[in-house]
């Protein structure tokens, strides 16, 4: 008999917290302790998709058998994020904080199937907003503004 996706899924979480458990508890206690509660939520929820999954294994019958592991079709989505979080990542260093965050914001929600432009406008001028004067005035957060370019931009003597 087949096992469930959710199987597979929840043994990976797990060796994933294993792993890290063990690399969290070479370090101070003071410093791992963040780690190590993550980790124990994380693990609390590998479990709960594990049983799960074995509880979908055995409910499975011919008329509803268990769904075949995961398809390209399936994986389209989270891989076009994860790139989107790449490409993300490349323009925050190159273009700063702010303009790479706009740029991400308005091709995620565009990608996830948001139509109204005054939604994504609003959505993303309020996370700026609150991400300047939260981080950069509340808390004194130094943010790259211009990255790559601003250094560029200095060195040339231009700003």
């Amino acid at each position: 008999m087949k096992r469930h996706q959710d199987v597979t899924i929840g043994i990976v979480i797990l060796l994933f917290c294993a792993f890290f458990t063990c690399c969290d508890l070479r370090m101070d206690m003071g410093p791992a302790l963040m780690p190590l509660i993550l980790v124990a939520f994380m693990a609390v929820l590998g479990l709960t998709i594990l049983a799960d999954g074995i509880r979908k294994t055995r409910h499975a019958t011919a008329e509803n058998p268990v769904k075949p592991f995961v398809t390209c079709a399936t994986l389209k989505t989270p891989l076009t994020m994860f790139a989107l979080i790449v490409v993300y990542v490349l323009l925050f260093l190159a273009i700063g904080y702010y303009a790479a965050t706009v740029l991400f914001l308005i091709a995620a929600m565009r990608f996830l199937k948001q139509k109204s432009w005054l939604f994504i406008a609003v959505t993303t001028a309020g996370f700026v907003a609150f991400a300047y004067f939260f981080l950069v005035r509340q808390l004194n957060v130094s943010i790259d503004e211009l990255g790559w370019l601003g250094n560029w931009l200095r060195m040339r003597g231009g700003f």
